[in-house]
């Protein structure tokens, strides 16, 4: 076989060679050059010939050149191939992440060889070799100061670690939120955080640490940066507010990222509150403990890291003398201003406030000092001006102190409308009286009887009555007293006919006083009717009976009613005594023992009272205008005082129409009166149950009575109700 094989290959070089002869004269030149050869190590760009330290793999970069074309790139690591690549660019990643790192015995580096072959088409090589160490050990960082959720502030704020590998360190850095911070050029592993640089809240700090053979190893710690001090909401106080009664401050302290370490509460320069561990309290603050004036609440929070907040707020301490409270509706039109007097028991004026029509509420205040305990008078005044007369409406309530008074509600008294019907009347021969009366109604009528006109206020302070009652008196019949009812709002074509009046379920009653030893006597007796419970409540009354029209017997009053209504009120008078009283009339009054007089010097007024029981003294005072009577209420304690001052009016209200009386003591008082209330006995009792709810004498108490310094009987309302 092998003569065979060699016979073969001499036949065939000598075909080969009679070819070439034959074919061409040129001569072939074997290709023998290996090809060009450089490799790079991805991170090793300048190698040295040192042997290199990589862990995990090793990328290889190969530029291989060869003019007959380059048929393959291999690798080789300790003489085992570990890879090839037979497409430019040429590229090789060998795994050393198995390989061992150092002899066991030695605990040397092994050194592997890696050698790079590269193979031209003709089969020419070349090579390159790089004695290569194997780390994969990566490095530690350990012994962080920092730990995970820590609360820092401020500008230095050191942190240390340490940082180990089993050979050597490439760099270690740190980042914050991903920013470098520092890169360590030493072995002192510190480093600081200026929490200013950054945003409260959550921050990230990573340390970062690389070997020689590119192992890294990061180390994150989550931490809070917080300078900024608590939050401290007041809800309850605003910046200038008026300080006059006692409240409770309840501050609201909080703090996003710390704990509260310290809270510190100041009023000026008094400390109010010194405090630890609390978030929420309240706080009672008594103005009047302090002097008036402006003065600021100081609130400091700090928390545990130090930070420190301070929210001040400017207030003033001021004495309240009481508030003002005027539903829709009080302040009328054609009046022209509406004021509040507040003056001295001796009538000097204290200081005045002009209510305008905007104001719903007004809070009136010392100017000065002002004891809780210190007496005073306040008068409350009204200018009207309808075009045709002037009044000044007036009414002065005194012995107010800071203690017994706090307040006043006026509501409506007026309807702000008024209509007027005139119904014809038929079959009355003239000494007929028809009368019809009402909280916001009333009945007139001319001479001969033949028509009678309605007044309906409507509007504020009146609700809405179903019916309206008409008494008739003298009527010829027995009883000559009857009633007609008309529904409201009014029939079309009404017309009221003696005829219609009825005289069933007219009932009868009589009022003795023949056991009252008086030489002399006069008496009056006005009854009221209620149709519902909700009428009474709403003070929708009928007067269902008026004695001015009718006959008085000796030392007796006998009356009529409509035995119909749900429940009645009697004003009954004889002589200087007065008393309103639910219900019907008695069958007898036993009348009080007291006596009150009075002597004038200008606005001065001495009184004498003598007997107990009563609760409130009242003056009635007339202002003296020549076109038409204009009377003042006056109100005191009873119990207190036997000599009233009637108050100056000062230069700043000298355009009330009334100034020139006070100014020139025209004023003069008419009637002194002593009153009582079945369920009153205090003063101030009868601020809170009368004045402070703006109600009238007759509308507080089941039974209110009166004694006059002289015969008669007085609707001066002490209210604007009725003016």
């Amino acid at each position: 076989m092998r003569k065979l094989f060699f016979c073969l290959t001499l036949f065939n070089l000598l075909l080969i060679g009679c070819s070439s002869d034959s074919d061409s004269n040129q001569e072939i030149v074997p290709d023998v050059t290996a090809p060009e050869l450089n490799i790079t190590l991805t991170g090793f760009p300048h190698n040295s010939g040192e042997p290199i330290v990589a862990s995990n793999s090793i990328e290889i970069n190969i530029d291989a050149k060869d003019e007959g074309g380059i048929a393959k790139i291999e690798a080789f690591l300790n003489n085992e191939k570990v890879g090839e690549d037979t497409t430019a660019p040429y590229q090789i990643v060998v795994d050393i992440s198995t390989l061992d790192s150092k002899n066991a015995s030695t605990k040397k580096y092994k050194d592997y060889t890696l050698r790079v072959t590269a193979t031209d088409k003709s089969g020419n090589t070349q090579s390159k070799e790089q004695i290569i160490n194997v780390d994969n050990e990566k490095p530690i960082i350990t012994s962080v100061s920092l730990e995970s959720g820590t609360i820092i502030n401020g500008n230095e704020n050191t942190v240390s670690f340490e940082v180990m590998d089993n050979e050597e360190l490439s760099s270690v850095k740190a980042y914050l939120n991903e920013e470098l911070l520092i890169e360590v050029a030493d072995e002192i592993y510190e480093i600081n955080i200026n929490t200013l640089e950054l945003q409260d809240g959550q921050n990230i700090l990573k340390i970062e640490a690389i070997d020689i053979a590119e192992n890294s190893s990061t180390f994150e710690i989550n931490f809070i940066s917080d300078n900024t001090g608590p939050e401290i909401t007041i809800e309850n106080l605003t910046e200038n507010q008026i300080l006059d009664n006692p409240f409770k401050l309840n501050p609201i302290i909080s703090d996003v990222h710390s704990d509260i370490a310290l809270i510190e509460v100041l009023f000026g320069e008094n400390q109010l509150l010194l405090a630890q561990d609390m978030v929420d309290f309240q706080l009672e603050f008594i103005p009047e403990e302090y002097p008036i004036g402006k003065e600021n609440f100081t609130f400091i929070a700090f928390d545990e890291l130090g930070n420190q907040t301070s929210l001040s707020i400017p207030t003033e301490v001021k004495r309240k003398l009481f508030t003002i409270r005027l539903e829709n509706g009080f302040l009328q039109n054609d009046w022209v201003g509406f004021w509040v007097l507040i003056s001295e028991m001796d009538g000097t004026a204290i200081l005045n406030k002009s209510i305008e029509s905007n104001i719903s509420e007004l809070i009136i205040h010392a100017n000065d000092e002002f004891p809780l305990e210190k007496e005073y008078m306040v008068s409350f005044i009204a200018d009207e001006n309808n075009g045709s007369f002037v009044k000044t409406h007036m009414t002065i309530v005194q012995n107010l102190t800071r203690l017994n008074f706090d307040e006043i509600n006026f509501s409506p008294g007026f309807g702000e409308k008024i209509t007027y019907t005139t119904v014809p009347m038929t079959g009355f021969e003239g000494v007929e009286n028809v009368v019809g009366r009402g909280n916001g109604f009333q009945t007139t009528h001319d001479n001969n009887l033949e028509n009678l006109t309605l007044d309906i206020n409507s509007g504020y302070g009146y609700a809405p009555y179903n019916g309206l009652y008409l008494t008739g008196y003298n009527l010829g019949e027995s009883p000559s007293y009857g009633y007609y009812r008309i529904n409201y709002p009014f029939e079309t074509n009404l017309e009221i006919k003696k005829s219609d009046f009825l005289y069933d379920n007219v009932a009868t009653g009589t009022v003795n006083f023949s056991e009252n030893s008086l030489t002399n006597y006069d008496d009056n007796l006005f009854i009221w009717g209620f149709e519902s419970p909700s009428d009474l409540q709403n003070g929708n009354s009928h007067l269902v009976y008026d004695s001015f029209y009718t006959f008085q017997s000796f030392r007796t009053r006998d009356y009529f009613y409509p035995d119909l209504f749900s429940s009645y009120k009697h004003h009954f008078r004889l002589n200087n005594y007065n008393t309103f009283r639910n219900g019907l009339p008695n069958e007898n009054y036993l009348i009080p023992n007291w006596e009150v007089s009075y002597t004038q010097n200008e606005k001065v007024v001495t009184i004498n009272k003598s007997g107990t029981g009563y609760t409130v003294g009242r003056l009635i005072i007339d202002l003296g205008f020549q076109d038409n009577s204009q009377l003042v209420t006056l109100i005191y304690d009873s119990s207190k005082q036997n000599q009233v001052y009637i108050p100056e009016i000062p230069e700043e209200l000298n355009n009330l129409n009334a100034f020139e009386s006070f100014k020139n003591s025209s004023i003069s008082v008419d009637y002194a009166e002593l009153v009582s209330f079945d369920d009153i006995s205090k003063y101030q009792e009868y601020l809170l149950k009368v004045i402070s709810v703006y109600k009238e004498h007759d509308e507080v108490s089941p039974v209110m009575e009166s004694v006059l310094d002289k015969n008669g009987y007085i609707f001066a309302n002490w209210s604007f109700k009725y003016w």
